[in-house]
């Protein structure tokens, strides 16, 4: 078998944690005004996390879905030029 040499770059789990942090505020926030105020106070800052974790795998998947289009469009470019 050979060995496949992927040079794809990925926007990983540290990208994944900035987007997190960034979201998690607003989510917070958010699920604060949406919940009962006489619940307790873990439960809306859980869904807030909840949230925000969910909304950074949408935003980290579509930054790896564009990242490797435009790799992939690069290197299809490449092969062009060097088969003319």
């Amino acid at each position: 078998m050979t060995k496949k040499n992927d040079n794809t770059f990925v926007a990983g789990w540290t990208f994944w944690g900035i987007v997190f942090v960034v979201l998690s505020p607003p989510a917070i926030y958010y699920c604060m005004r949406i919940v009962d105020p006489e619940e307790e106070f873990i439960i809306p800052v859980g869904m807030g996390f909840l949230l925000a974790a969910l909304g950074a795998g949408i935003v980290a998947w579509a930054a790896n879905a564009a990242l490797q289009w435009f790799q992939k469009r690069r290197k299809i470019e490449t092969r062009k030029k060097t088969k003319k």
